[in-house]
């Protein structure tokens, strides 16, 4: 990790998100037992070990992610959302699967969204953005 600034976790599917801002991804782990985050349970099966230097299992990350600098993250109802403060945009990816160099599937960006600075999609007083909110493609 380097400058990991925000993190966000899914229960299903049992997943750790951290906006790694210092390496212009986001890395997944996928197995959110073994980092002892999953809100289910305490108990961490299957994991190898206790060891909190764990790799991520996969991330986003290249030039079709258009991450730059992402901070804010969010899982909501199946779609990650992450914050990039550098593009000035809410990049958001519908049913992620896999990580790798995948395009968004939404973006929120442009001059008329008056996104000149970082918005955290987790803090609905700063974004003003409604739960379940809908953006174009």
């Amino acid at each position: 990790l380097n400058g990991p600034a925000f993190v966000a976790f899914s229960n299903s599917p049992n997943t750790l998100f951290v906006s790694n801002t210092g390496n212009s991804q986001v890395n997944i782990y996928g197995n959110g037992y073994c980092v002892g985050v999953n809100l289910e349970s305490s108990s961490k099966t299957g994991c190898a070990s206790t060891n909190p230097n764990i790799p991520p299992t996969d991330w986003l990350s290249g030039a079709n992610t258009y991450l730059s600098s992402p901070v804010g993250i969010r899982y909501y109802q199946g779609s990650l959302y992450v914050a990039d403060f550098a593009a000035n945009a809410v990049l958001i990816w519908d049913n992620l699967t896999t990580g790798g160099d995948i395009p968004p599937t939404r973006r929120l960006a442009g001059g008329n969204t008056g996104l000149q600075r970082d918005l955290r999609p987790g803090d609905r007083r700063q974004s003003r953005i409604p739960p379940g909110a809908i953006f174009s493609t």
